[in-house]
């Protein structure tokens, strides 16, 4: 092999050996669905530990306290959880305290010396009420958001008890016609935002119209006027403002 051929292959040894080492610096979610990196807020593990509860959705967080940049020395965890709240998924901070005690130590020291970013649905993504325009991310999201559970790092599984809910039933006389409602799983919810004051509020479930218990939203169209409503609250709303 002459001095010049030798030469080359060196040249390209080195070329390739570079672009190897600049792709070990590309998250794989980055390589393989930027528009979802481009699209959401990745949490630090150190806002999680210093985090006050409940904490708040994310358009209400600091994103300099919050966030990091997720790069190819990044670890990204993929949180897989149940929401028992509508508007809050963890008012009393039960999974954030397990991830703190439970699995942040274990991370650490597996990866010391490596930033550990967290795609958490509630504060990675515009949370109800949003703009349009925090519709339009949120929207962009949801097409891609398997992706983040596809190539992250890890994906953590949380399960928790069944919260304690206020079971206490209200009753209020209003026009059914004043409200909109809306069917979510197995309960008939107020979806106006803008409700008489001495009825029942958004999210609030109804469970019976005079002393009838209803069990589908249809079932309001019966009737008509002014009823009676018994109601159960609920003000997970609250935690997000």
């Amino acid at each position: 092999m002459s001095d010049e051929s030798a030469s080359k292959e060196t040249d390209l040894d080195k070329a390739s050996s570079g672009d190897e080492g600049e792709r070990e610096f590309v998250h794989p979610l980055q390589k393989n669905d930027p528009i979802l990196v481009d699209h959401v807020d990745f949490v630090t593990l150190e806002f999680l530990e210093r985090a006050n509860h409940p904490i708040p959705k994310n358009q209400l967080l600091n994103k300099q306290e919050a966030f990091g940049e997720l790069t190819g020395r990044s670890v990204l965890v993929a949180l897989s959880h149940g929401w028992f709240f509508q508007m809050h998924p963890d008012p009393e901070g039960v999974k954030i305290e397990m991830i703190v005690k439970e699995f942040a130590p274990r991370l650490r020291k597996t990866y010391p010396e490596t930033e550990i970013l967290f795609f958490y649905d509630f504060l990675s993504v515009p949370q109800w009420p949003r703009t349009k325009a925090e519709n339009k991310v949120f929207r962009t999201v949801m097409k891609h958001m398997d992706s983040a559970y596809v190539h992250c790092d890890h994906v953590l599984f949380i399960e928790t008890e069944l919260p304690r809910v206020d079971e206490t039933l209200h009753t209020s006389t209003i026009r059914i016609s004043d409200y909109k409602w809306t069917q979510f799983l197995d309960t008939i919810q107020v979806a106006s935002e803008t409700n008489p004051t001495n009825g029942p509020q958004q999210y609030d479930c109804v469970v019976k119209c005079d002393d009838e218990f209803v069990y589908n939203v249809d079932e309001l169209d019966d009737f008509e006027s002014v009823h009676v409503v018994s109601y159960l609250n609920d003000r997970s709303e609250d935690l997000t403002q």
